[in-house]
């Protein structure tokens, strides 16, 4: 996972991502699929840190999120997501939900 120590070094590698946003948006869902799967231990990674862990569910949620709030935005269906069904759609909507609710009560907790 990268791990970056500033937001704006985040945001300057951002900027090196092709404007392209179906491109964006692909590179967005693949970290965030990526750190939620690392996240829900669905890849072995040896043991983490409660605070690897917290990390890992925010930065997931915030990647996919961005994800598909373009994929909202923008009204094509290019892209893997492209020949998903009505259903199967909603369904990866109803799961990203379940990981918001998730951060957000880690995020109460830490409070």
């Amino acid at each position: 996972a990268v791990k970056f120590s500033h937001d704006r070094i985040r945001q300057g590698c951002c900027t090196l991502v092709p404007s392209d946003e179906n491109v964006a948006r692909m590179l967005h869902l693949d970290i965030g699929t990526a750190l939620r799967r690392l996240y829900s231990g669905e890849v072995e990674e040896g043991l983490q840190s409660q605070k690897q862990s917290t990390w890992m569910l925010f930065s997931a949620v915030d990647h996919l999120n961005i994800a598909f709030e373009m994929k909202k935005c923008s009204n094509e269906d290019a892209g893997r997501e492209g020949e998903l069904s009505q259903e199967k759609l909603r369904e990866e909507y109803i799961n990203l939900a379940a990981l918001n609710l998730e951060a957000g009560e880690k995020a109460i907790s830490l409070a």
